[in-house]
């Protein structure tokens, strides 16, 4: 629980000490202490429809896609909504599939819950002229910000993901990835993205939203100290009953010692000698160990095997066997004789699950052989998502394992 605690208040202290995201008209902006040049700006249409007016900013301008990949500075994203109203529930499913198609499945898998987290953010009801800014902090994080208020802290590695959208492999469009790797101009482009900003009401609204949902995370640390300050009054009063108890049992032992030495000299000292031995027999009688409750290792074990299985039988009816794309590669005769590491094998998958069922992480530890039945396996793993809870009997925030993913032969 305090881990939780510690969590929030780093992910809440980074936010308050990154530099303030301000809503600008210039070419030039400020992310943190450095500032990025504009690179080039691009109008994003999705079903013959314009959704966005999009700019890239780097600290020094590039058409090199690799370059401002692998570029360790700061960089800004920024969309400035041109449609009169869009639909959170298709930004939502937008952003997992342009991410998905544009990086690798290792590289998604690798960061599933980071994944649908942003994609939850970034599934707004957004209205024209809201401005959403995603800024990279190197070694820092990846801060969404929505009409000047930061909504997000998400991890740094991210960014990147988000970027192949725009200039990976499946863009918008080419001329759009051509004009935000600024290979053309966009200087009638520039006064019309520089006219777009958000209205006070606006602004006012994820302003609020953001000082919401501080609230309710404070409320809900008050709630968590309330609730150990109550466990510890509750623990001090048992132990005050407990010194009473203690008190009154020396004190009627006190009285019993007292009424003991009216009695002869003689039985007095049989007594004594009753008392001294029985403290001996005390002192050596071993202390009494108490054993935990719960379940037994060899339990435990079983219940991990029986989790392990369930997320198996869980995935088999997400994954769907590759056939298109291998006989796209090997032609339409590769499954007259199957080969083992080339039309099925076993791909052994590290994955990470968190109590509620989320996928936090996963890869591949051992491949079949073929990266086509390997990536297959990834994206069936990212789609089952969630997969079953946790049981209640494993008491770690996350369950890690290695599953042999068996991929059989076709058979047609």
């Amino acid at each position: 629980m305090m881990k939780k605690i510690l969590s929030f208040a780093i992910t809440l202290l980074l936010i308050l000490t990154c530099a303030p995201l301000t809503l600008h008209s210039a070419a030039n902006i400020s992310v943190g202490s450095a500032s990025l040049q504009l690179n080039g700006i691009a109008i994003q249409s999705e079903l013959r429809s314009d959704w966005f007016i999009n700019a890239l900013y780097l600290s020094n301008k590039s058409n090199d896609v690799d370059a401002i990949i692998s570029d360790v500075g700061p960089k800004r994203m920024e969309m400035k909504v041109l449609a009169d109203n869009l639909s959170g529930r298709r930004l939502k499913r937008f952003w997992v599939e342009r991410i998905r198609n544009n990086n690798s499945p290792s590289d998604v898998l690798a960061l599933a819950k980071q994944v649908r987290t942003l994609a939850g953010v970034m599934g707004q009801n957004f209205v024209a002229n809201d401005v959403i800014a995603i800024d990279y902090l190197p070694g820092q994080a990846t801060n969404i910000s929505i009409n000047g208020s930061v909504n997000a802290s998400l991890a740094p590695e991210l960014f990147n993901l988000v970027l192949r959208s725009w200039v990976g492999e499946r863009p918008p469009s080419v001329e759009y990835k051509a004009a935000i790797l600024g290979e053309t101009n966009f200087d009638s482009l520039l006064s019309r993205y520089q006219s777009i900003q958000p209205s006070e009401a606006r602004i006012a609204f994820f302003d609020k939203q953001l000082q919401e949902e501080i609230a309710k995370k404070e409320e809900a640390e008050r709630a968590i100290q309330l609730a150990e300050e109550q466990k510890i009054a509750a623990a001090k009063a048992a132990e005050d009953a407990r010194l009473r108890q203690l008190a009154e049992a020396k004190e009627e032992e006190r009285q019993a010692l007292l009424a003991a030495q009216a009695k002869a000299q003689e039985e007095e000292k049989l007594r004594l000698e009753q008392e001294q031995q029985a403290k001996e027999v005390a002192q050596d009688k071993p202390p009494v160990v108490e054993i935990p409750a719960g379940p037994s290792e060899a339990e435990l074990a079983a219940i991990k095997s029986n989790y392990r299985r369930s997320i198996v039988r869980h995935y088999t009816s997400y994954f769907q066997y590759p056939s298109r794309d291998l006989i796209k590669r090997y032609g339409a005769n590769v499954f007259n004789r199957p080969k083992k590491g080339k039309t099925h094998g076993t791909v052994n998958i590290q994955l990470e699950i968190d109590r509620d069922g989320e996928l936090v992480s996963g890869g591949v530890t051992k491949t079949s052989g073929e990266k086509i039945l390997d990536e297959a396996v990834q994206k069936a793993l990212f789609d089952a998502v969630p997969f079953p809870a946790m049981p209640s009997e494993l008491e770690d925030e996350t369950f890690s394992t290695v599953l042999p993913i068996e991929i059989p032969a076709p058979s047609f």
